[in-house]
């Protein structure tokens, strides 16, 4: 503590440009201590003494024990910070208050003036349980935390790093790209330990911390570790190429014998042998698997080496284990997606459905010919001292279309390689279509997207990076979109490719949904403009680079009807994938995340809608809607038959966390006969004023719910089961938020199983009528695409907690009650809501516990059965394709499985050589 760059240190902290700051001092040296100031500018100082010496974690606790105000932070005596460091993290602090934590940005100086460098990475859990990447005096904190978490004094190091990782169970960081403090090496430093030392400390967190991460979290630390550290690997990488060159001609010599036996299948799937086994291929699942089942039994056969062994081994199992074991088995292997044959490998479904070959390709050219429109489509690349073999296979791409009418305008934002005009200019003269713009200045991507812009002569602009690649019927099917509707705006499926462009990572995108785009970049690539559109929005925005592309189609949407929006579902772009690219690891650039959450917010401002829009930890967006002034009235609607435990757990929960302060409880009791239940019915009712219907009717869950909204005066109905337990305290808020917006129908919620298993993430068509989407994802992860943490809208969502406008409840007649006494009942009303114009939205930041039919219980006996075929019949018959095409879902993936799984094949109509 008494070393000479003490007073530095205090200097630095009076000088901070926020008021008022205390400075508590630790004396960790017992006894041997010089004086110490009073002030350091306006801030007080209080020395806190020991009588023995305190190791560093001790020092930190005493700090902590008798720190005074509401954050709190830390400053070793040879660190200094910025006069704006704190007041910059208290303002994004009181920004987000649901967010304890806080860093900015650290310059790092040694005392070699060549290691100076900077800790100002984004926030990232997994990253933070490989290793500690943010110094001790960049971080703010709520006092809050003081009660959750300590530093471990049997740590001689990393002490930081362990309380960090206390902190992240209880709350994210924020993090300030800003850099604000400067960390200090000046040779002197009373903690110097040895490089044994640190390794034995780094294994001693690793040890304490092992059994407390879940699996899940092991898991995404060990994936992280093999992405972003695995360079030494990548020389071994290229001594396995010639091997995996070899495994390639193997690949294709087997895949021709797969084809032929494919062809003799088909010749038994034709023979009286295989009709004549109809029943037992029918028994296995028939009403969720009935589209899948032909496919199915015809892998079944194969792998057990043909018809002959399949029905020899059928015998077999039927003496052994009688009809049940067998048909059990078959509805087991029945229900799995034959993408599972390969682990759903991605590079098996490209060769099968994504390589179009001569035929198809000739196809295409006799369906241009017939094109009348035929427009020219003008690529925009900015390029910047790009990898020059990276740029030639991008232009190489370009070159490659099989649709003709284009032009690439390329804008080099005055790269610093000489080689790079070099090979720009070169290209122009090879190709007329090749045309290229020589900035002066570096103006970064918004700005040489302009330039580029200015030199483009085409009906529709699209948007291309300087690394990437273009299938080559990407523009054909562009054109073909163009020829059909007069569109606007036009987006394509994705995937990336690595630096050896090996294709991974598929992004298969639903159609156009408004709430999904705002939050996140759903258009992103391949992304196609009408170019007087871009035009008269005056191009791309130079204040907003990063995201110049997102804000350009925020502003697009502002003028043009959603109609005019076409996705392509089809993998048109390649995302080049590489260390220093927002395809590997979003938080590469957090300009363009930042940029982004500008652009989101202005987009709101313009529409007038009353909201924010907050950047996620994990890159993603978040729009917080305003809640109604005065709050609106809202009944909540929970339909039940004894259950006490059930219904006191969920009304417990409702009663005693709910915050939002205008709602209604309304009990529909549907026979109950339980004396306890009723007593406790009357409690409710002179405790908390809540009401009880009573309605003796045999079950008919919508009958109950229409009646219940009949007998409410409110302006929203919250449709509640009995087995919800609420978890989140704003779960009305957010909901009623969002059902308050214009165009919003119903609004559903995140459900979780009680042991952390993801119930409901919105409802996709798939099954024969509905399932939930992710299903069973444990706590944590994102799922497809982010789809199980983005707010989006979804064809429908289940009314085990469902929030809509009673008039809206009424303008759709409700629930089915005649047809769908039980289940579909939800999935029916969203999708009439659907037809009346409204949209239906999930939000994640609503959560609840489920606990799924723990009230009526399982579908098990004949009744139930024969009743749930029945409803499912209707559904099928009512909305027939509108089942099978889910604009809310890929067509690409599967209608089998819950967990977005690929399509075996897809839904996607295939080029075939009879177009014409």
């Amino acid at each position: 503590m008494d070393r000479p760059c003490l007073m530095q240190a205090l200097e630095s902290i009076g000088e901070q440009s926020h008021s008022p700051i205390e400075v508590v001092l630790v004396k960790a040296s017992g006894t041997r201590h010089g004086p110490v100031p009073e002030n350091c500018g306006p801030c007080p100082v209080r020395a806190i003494g020991s009588d023995k010496n305190l190791s560093r974690p001790a020092a930190a606790n005493v700090g902590l024990d008798h720190a005074l105000g509401e954050y709190i932070g830390f400053l070793d005596d040879d660190d200094l910070l910025d006069s704006n460091h704190v007041e910059g993290l208290v303002v994004l602090l009181q920004q987000h208050p649901e967010i304890r934590a806080a860093y900015a940005g650290v310059r790092f100086q040694g005392p070699d003036p060549g290691s100076a460098r900077e800790f100002n990475e984004a926030y990232e859990p997994v990253r933070l349980r490989l290793g500690n990447y943010i110094p001790i005096h960049a971080v703010l904190f709520h006092r809050s935390l003081r009660d959750q978490c300590r530093f471990d004094e049997a740590l001689e190091v990393y002490e930081d790093w362990d309380f960090w990782l206390q902190m992240s169970r209880h709350t994210d960081f924020l993090h300030l790209s800003k850099i604000s403090a400067t960390y200090r090496d000046i040779g002197n430093s009373a903690v110097n330990p040895s490089a044994m030392a640190v390794s034995s400390q780094r294994a001693a967190i690793y040890e304490k911390w092992r059994l407390r991460f879940s699996g899940e979290e092991i898991e995404e630390l060990l994936g992280y570790s093999e992405m972003h550290f695995s360079r030494p690997l990548r020389q071994h990488a290229q001594q396995l190429q010639s091997k995996v060159q070899g495994l390639e001609v193997e690949k294709d010599r087997l895949w021709v014998h797969i084809r032929q036996l494919q062809a003799e299948i088909d010749k038994i799937l034709q023979s009286t042998s295989w009709r004549v086994t109809t029943p037992l291929r029918w028994a296995g699942d028939v009403l969720a698997r009935a589209r899948q089942l032909g496919r199915n039994l015809n892998r079944l056969v194969r792998q057990q080496g043909g018809l002959a062994h399949a029905a020899g081994k059928t015998l077999k199992l039927v003496r052994q284990e009688g009809w049940q074991g067998f048909l059990w088995r078959c509805k087991r292997e029945l229900s799995s997606d034959p993408g599972q044959l390969s682990g759903n490998d991605y590079q098996l479904w490209i060769e099968h459905y994504d390589q179009p070959g001569e035929p198809e390709i000739k196809a295409m050219h006799r369906q241009m010919r017939a094109f009348v429109r035929q427009p020219k489509i003008s690529i925009l690349m900015p390029v910047y001292n790009p990898n020059l073999r990276w740029l030639q296979q991008a232009i190489d791409s370009v070159l490659a279309q099989i649709y003709p009418h284009w032009e690439l305008c390329i804008a080099d934002d005055a790269s610093t390689q000489p080689e790079v005009r070099q090979m720009l200019q070169g290209l122009a003269t090879q190709d007329q279509r090749i045309k290229v713009v020589l900035r002066k200045t570096n103006g970064h991507i918004a700005a040489a997207s302009n330039s580029a812009l200015e030199i483009a002569s085409g009906a529709y602009v699209a948007l291309m990076d300087q690394d990437d690649l273009l299938a080559a019927d990407a523009l054909y099917h562009v054109a073909k979109a163009l020829e059909q509707e007069d569109i606007a705006l036009i987006y394509s499926d994705e995937d990336k490719i690595d630096e050896q462009n090996r294709r991974h990572a598929p992004y298969f995108k639903c159609d156009w949904n408004y709430d999904l785009f705002l939050s996140h970049n759903m258009i992103c690539h391949l992304g196609v403009y009408d170019a007087a559109q871009v035009r008269a929005l005056g191009g791309f925005n130079e204040a907003l680079s990063g995201a110049q592309d997102y804000d350009l189609a925020l502003r697009l949407i502002e003028r043009i009807s959603p109609e005019r929006i076409r996705h392509i579902p089809r993998v048109l772009y390649h995302w080049r994938s590489h260390h220093a690219s927002t395809a590997s690891e979003e938080s590469v650039k957090p300009y363009a995340l930042e940029a982004g959450e500008k652009a989101l917010n202005q987009h709101l401002q313009r529409r007038g809608i009353a909201g924010q829009a907050i950047l996620q930890p994990g890159g993603h967006y978040r729009v917080r809607y305003q809640l109604p002034d005065p709050a609106p009235r809202v009944g909540l609607i929970i339909p039940t038959r004894n259950g006490l435990e059930l219904l006191k757990t969920c009304l417990g929960s409702i009663l005693n966390k709910s915050t939002y302060p205008n709602y209604q409880v309304l009990i529909v009791d549907n026979g109950s006969d339980d004396p306890e239940v009723l007593s406790y019915f009357d409690a409710l009712g002179r405790d908390h004023g809540v009401r009880v219907l009573r309605d003796d009717r045999p079950f008919n869950y919508s009958a109950l719910n229409n009646r219940a909204v009949s007998e409410l005066d409110c302006e929203f109905v919250a449709l509640v089961n009995n087995d919800i337990e609420v978890i989140s305290p704003d779960w009305l808020e957010e909901m009623v938020s969002l059902a308050a917006q214009p165009g919003v129908g119903a609004v559903g919620a995140r459900l979780w199983y009680p042991d952390d298993r993801l119930q409901h993430a919105g409802v996709i068509m798939v099954g024969g009528v509905a399932g939930h989407a992710h299903k069973g994802l444990p706590r944590g992860a994102p799922g497809y695409a982010k789809r199980a943490i983005l707010l989006q809208s979804f064809s429908a969502v289940t009314a085990a907690c469902l929030v809509v406008r009673r008039s809206t409840f009424l303008a759709a007649d409700g629930l089915d009650e005649e047809h769908l006494a039980i289940a579909f009942n939800d999935i029916d009303f969203c999708l009439k809501l659907e037809t009346l114009g409204h949209r239906n939205i999930w939000t994640p930041y609503a959560e609840l516990y489920h606990h799924e039919s723990a009230s009526r219980g399982l579908e098990t006996t004949p009744e139930k059965q024969q009743r749930f075929a029945q409803e499912v019949r209707f559904m099928q018959d009512k909305w027939g394709e509108r089942l099978r095409l889910d604009p809310a879902y890929s067509p690409n993936l599967s209608l089998d499985r819950e967990d977005f799984s690929l399509a075996w094949p897809p839904r996607v109509p295939p080029i075939t050589a009879s177009d014409a």
